[in-house]
């Protein structure tokens, strides 16, 4: 079995600056501006893919119409062929090639997309829906079957039935399915498939571009995002990349995958830590190792979720699922059993904020509580709460934190509070102290960085990243969108 043999070169930020074919079929360098936003594709041997565009430093776009949540290509921004997006920064509705055509989108849960629909109207007004197809998929998001809804084109159907117009007839007829083994999809609308570490469905240049010639869309393809024959664009499911350009369409909404450990994650357009070849992301919410594989689908960018104690594995990771035994209420001094504990401890300043989803018994009702990073940690280093990895991680980041908690779990925080209130609030100024110590010696290091740049205007652009990046750190701010 012969295959190609790629060779692979990497800048000092571990970006893809080279790739190129052993037998000289093809080659290219990468260039990057200040934002980490791939702006050159130069082919260097053999035929490939070029790319030359420039963004804005203002806005990290380039030049192109944006909505104010950054939506590229927006309506009613956009006076030419733009896209609609809902409130939730989707795609619903996108032109088409012909004259009046558009076709839209409807999405369930998750964001996975359950409908699309095309219309087009002649040139008499007259519409017609020539594509209508629901899409069905498994409780562990894999996509399983699409079904194509059809009337009957000999018959005109009218809003009355003043002229006894015959009744409608619907047929809905499987249309393609979805065939998976171990977790990875072996078969789709093309048939049996096998796919490439990325996931990939056929050949590509690293940024998406298929090679030798593109074959026909509608169909997943790279990293396998399914790849709309109306667009060109690969639907990622909470977002849509863009093909060659190294970005996706709309920032990303996953404020997590960003943090001031990682400048590359501060452009929130960027795909894949501007690292195609040993990156992908499978959501269009954070990327992965392209190795990082789930056989049970809970985790598309990653092993097999094992949580910590008292989490347990759902479709968006671990979540927190605390069971404490019932702990008698009435017990605790000062405190009135029918008097929410969560409001107490809100007061107390152990929590930001508490809000109860009560069913009428104080025993067993759940609260949504906001924690400040610091105190979160304290609460976890004295074994009050139960946190993944990742919860620490992003707490030691300076994220401020929303949990479910019972009553249970909230009146054994009560009664450990009351006894030891002063260690707490001291723990709490002490790991914000190391947080805040952390955050200055990270900005003198940027500054270090920024200022052994020779070109004026990307150390500007270093230094005011730079600066808010060390606001996010401060907890000042959200993370930056664009780097």
């Amino acid at each position: 079995m012969t295959g190609e043999q790629v060779v692979y070169a990497y800048d000092a930020l571990n970006r893809l600056a080279s790739a190129a074919a052993t037998n000289n079929s093809w080659g290219q360098s990468y260039g990057y501006d200040g934002f980490g936003n791939l702006t050159d594709q130069t082919v260097t041997a053999g035929t490939a893919p070029s790319l030359h565009t420039v963004y804005s430093a203002s806005n990290n776009r380039q030049g192109d119409c944006a909505d104010a949540n950054g939506n590229i290509n927006s309506a009613p921004t956009c006076w030419y062929n733009p896209y609609t997006y809902d409130v939730e920064n989707r795609i619903v509705s996108v032109p088409g090639q012909q004259y009046q055509q558009y076709t839209r989108y409807a999405y369930g849960p998750g964001n996975k997309r359950v409908w699309r629909g095309t219309t087009t109207q002649n040139q008499s007004g007259i519409s017609s829906l020539t594509v209508d197809e629901i899409t069905f998929w498994s409780v562990t998001g894999q996509k399983l079957a699409t079904y194509a809804v059809t009337g009957d084109p000999s018959v005109v159907y009218f809003w009355d039935n003043y002229d006894n117009a015959p009744t409608p007839t619907v047929t809905v007829a499987l249309a393609t399915s979805n065939y998976y083994f171990g977790g990875k999809l072996i078969k789709n609308a093309n048939g049996y498939i096998g796919s490439d570490r990325l996931g990939s469905m056929g050949k590509y240049y690293p940024w998406g571009q298929e090679k030798p010639s593109a074959t026909t869309n509608g169909t997943e393809k790279f990293t396998g995002y399914f790849r709309d024959a109306e667009t060109g664009l690969d639907y990622a499911l909470n977002r849509y990349h863009q093909p060659g350009m190294g970005r996706f369409l709309t920032p990303d909404p996953y404020r997590a995958s960003g943090g001031p450990k990682d400048p590359a994650s501060w452009n929130r357009y960027a795909y894949a830590g501007s690292d195609p070849v040993n990156h992908r992301d499978p959501t269009g919410q954070d990327w992965c190792w392209a190795d990082d594989f789930d056989p049970d689908g809970l985790n598309p960018c990653g092993v097999p979720l094992i949580c910590a104690p008292n989490f347990v594995p759902t479709e968006y990771g671990c979540s927190l699922n605390i069971q404490i035994p019932p702990i008698d209420l009435s017990g605790l001094a000062n405190i009135d059993p029918y008097v929410l504990d969560a409001d107490i401890l809100t007061a107390e300043g152990v929590f930001d904020s508490s809000t109860v989803a009560t069913n009428g018994d104080p025993q067993n009702d759940s609260f949504q509580v906001s924690l400040s990073p610091d105190a979160l940690l304290v609460l976890y280093q004295n074994g009050l709460l139960q946190a993944s990895p990742q919860t620490i991680d992003l707490a030691e980041k300076g994220f401020e934190e929303v949990l479910t908690l019972g009553t249970a779990a909230i009146a054994a925080i009560t009664v450990w509070i009351q006894s030891n209130k002063a260690k707490f609030f001291a723990q709490e100024a002490e790991t914000e102290r190391d947080r805040l110590f952390r955050c200055a010696q990270q900005f003198l290091e940027d500054l270090k960085r920024c200022t052994s740049i020779p070109n004026p205007e990307t150390r500007k652009q270093c230094i005011a990243f730079a600066i808010a990046r060390k606001r996010n750190c401060l907890g000042q701010v959200n993370p930056p969108s664009s780097k």
